[in-house]
């Protein structure tokens, strides 16, 4: 997360994302985080949380944030992760 805010140039607070984040995890109705992996190590992430609309007519999901470490761009991955959010997403 601190380098997806790095790479943007967000200020990043390691306390405020932790505590988002705990809060996130400790709540699966909120959403889910999914690592990307390649030999074991992490190469970059997504996260997606639900909400609800009344135009939308319920609950729908949002892709909140992806993030793919530099050296790992352009191998594919982004469009692995949004085929996988596509399996996730019950509303295809």
């Amino acid at each position: 997360m601190r380098e997806l805010y790095e790479h943007e140039g967000i200020p990043f607070d390691r306390k405020v994302a932790s505590d988002a984040l705990s809060g996130l995890l400790q709540t699966p109705s909120l959403g889910d985080v999914q690592l990307m992996l390649e030999d074991e190590e992490i190469v970059g992430y997504f996260v997606l949380t639900f909400g609800y609309s009344l135009e939308f007519r319920g609950r729908f999901l949002f892709l909140d944030q992806m993030y793919i470490r530099d050296d790992y761009r352009g191998r594919g991955l982004g469009r692995e992760a949004l085929e996988a959010v596509e399996k996730i997403c019950p509303w295809r």
